[in-house]
């Protein structure tokens, strides 16, 4: 569960990113089209995913705190009924109750130093997981490969004949309107 939620929060951070990313690279679009709020509000919805993903890691890992306290409470009444049963029926010394006590104390504390890790383990985990996909990668293409058909000089044209365009936030204003014009290669 905890793995789940630590793979979907880091999906939903990379993304925000990638959003960030790309308005950062187009901002003078951006603020010439208006689109401040809509990028804003895009950037927000994919924090808002990270935020519930996080939201969730951290029941899980407050449950087993949690669980873990009462453990340790258990432990601790567990070893003082038993220690003072087995010291009025003479079989062991006042000291060895104590001694005992700390000692089951002591390891149940340890376990629960271990339980608020598990999170940062499962986060780090879900990190070299992505990054080891993409180092371990087999691309398409070998750019290093010297088969195939290489050009050595090319030549052509590319023609664009009454493009129009306009920007998705911006419908009603064209930008390009029946542009046609040719490239020489």
């Amino acid at each position: 569960f905890v793995s789940t939620s630590v793979r979907k929060e880091l999906h939903a951070y990379e993304k925000a990113g990638a959003v960030a990313e790309e308005v950062i690279v187009g901002i003078r679009t951006v603020i010439a089209l208006n689109g401040q709020k809509k990028e804003i509000n895009r950037y927000q919805n994919e924090l808002n995913k990270a935020s519930e993903f996080g939201h969730r890691k951290a029941l899980f890992i407050a449950l087993a705190t949690a669980w873990l306290f009462c453990l340790i409470f258990i432990t601790m009444g567990t070893a003082f009924w038993y220690g003072t049963k087995l010291y009025n029926d003479g079989f062991i010394e006042a000291g060895a109750v104590f001694a005992t006590f700390w000692a089951a104390i002591g390891g149940t504390l340890s376990l629960g130093m271990a339980v608020p890790q598990i999170g940062a383990i499962m986060t780090a985990q879900n990190a070299a997981i992505s990054i080891f996909e993409i180092i371990d990668r087999i691309p398409e293409i070998d750019c290093q490969s010297s088969e195939g058909i290489n050009i050595a000089n090319p030549k052509g044209e590319i023609e664009f004949k009454d493009v129009h365009f306009c920007y998705p936030t911006r419908p009603d204003e064209e930008v390009l309107k029946g542009i046609s014009f040719k490239v020489l290669i």
